[in-house]
């Protein structure tokens, strides 16, 4: 996961919380066109109880917001036939549903 620093950046609380969730959650199956478990972690607001709004996967203070949320599936080496999958949903200015983005 990168939210605004490095890969599995733990240093951000943000991504302390939501690694484990992501972890035990299915992985999308892009073979059978199933990203719900994802797409909704991504979407969500929630967040632990006395924790801030921003270190939901979907938040909105003052100056700062998730404005955009994205998966990208890459096809193995060795199954050239196969293209990449980009998935993007807008949360800002207005919540837009999730979508395939040709690439």
């Amino acid at each position: 996961m990168i939210a605004a620093g490095e890969l599995n950046d733990i240093g951000s609380r943000r991504l302390e919380l939501a690694l484990p969730a992501f972890r035990a959650w299915p992985a999308p199956d892009p073979d059978r066109d199933d990203w719900s478990a994802w797409e909704s972690l991504l979407g969500s607001t929630r967040t632990p109880p006395g924790e801030p709004a921003s270190v939901a996967m979907r938040f909105r203070t003052d100056g700062y917001a998730t404005v955009a949320s994205a998966l990208i599936a890459l096809p193995a080496r060795v199954r050239p036939d196969r293209k990449p999958i980009f998935r993007f949903a807008g949360w800002l200015p207005e919540a837009a549903p999730w979508r395939e983005i040709e690439i």
